[in-house]
């Protein structure tokens, strides 16, 4: 993305939870994890990115929904299980 008269524009990512989580590359936009995300801990996150240049500043909120991966044990209650098989 260029400005329309040419000026660079400068890309971020505003807020403390937010810079925890994702980065920007200033010059391109590029957005990329700093962390992994986790579902159990947060199935969803309100972002918000910026752009500015010299005329001003604009921001907008991106909804993330945050996609499960089976990355748990399996676990079990009442340990431990007893199974007699018959010869």
């Amino acid at each position: 993305m260029v400005a329309l008269n040419q000026e660079p524009l400068i890309f971020g990512v505003v807020g403390e939870e937010a810079m925890r989580y994702f980065a920007v590359e200033r010059d391109t936009g590029v957005v990329w994890l700093r962390q992994p995300l986790d579902r159990e801990t947060k199935s969803e996150m309100q972002v918000e990115f910026s752009v500015s240049d010299s005329q001003g500043v604009v921001k907008d909120t991106v909804n993330i929904q945050i996609g499960d991966v089976n990355d748990n044990s399996p676990t079990f209650h009442g340990q431990p299980y007893t199974v007699h098989i018959a010869e």
